[in-house]
């Protein structure tokens, strides 16, 4: 069995050619991938994740939790509203928290559930650029 996950960009054309990074973390958040940059509108596919029967240690079915988030520039600036602002760009906060189900189906194949469904949805994430907030930083 293996698990795909993916993140989407939303389309907000005030980005102009803005470039976005996602992480995929592990459950104890350490980072397991870190996107290509995508621009508005695109998608990134994260490395298939590939199960074995010895990852679910003799269990029956078995659940691994993941997290996926925009990468934060440093020195950006908390909103204190899930929001975070560096150089007019607001970056989404958010953490996408994904439960992968594996199951052993004791025939030699291993089915991989994501919550409650078979299918995967692809998390997405919104991002603004203003050059208001720009100018506005300027006058602190």
């Amino acid at each position: 069995g293996e698990a795909q996950m993916s993140a989407k960009k939303a389309q907000n054309s005030n980005l102009g050619e803005r470039t976005l990074q996602f992480q995929l973390l592990n459950a104890d958040e350490s980072v397991r991938e870190t996107s290509a940059a995508v621009k508005q509108n695109e998608s990134v596919t994260f490395k298939a994740i590939q199960y074995s029967l010895a990852d679910l240690g003799g269990e029956k079915s078995k659940d691994f939790t993941y997290y996926i988030r925009e990468v934060i520039p440093e020195g950006a600036t908390d909103n204190k509203d899930g929001t975070y602002t560096k150089d007019g760009v607001k970056y989404d906060g958010h953490t996408e928290t994904v439960v992968v189900t594996v199951t052993d189906n004791e025939d030699g194949t291993l089915s991989v559930k994501y919550g409650e469904s078979d299918s995967y949805t692809t998390a997405i994430f919104s991002n603004n650029y203003s050059a208001a907030d720009n100018s506005k930083a300027d006058i602190i």
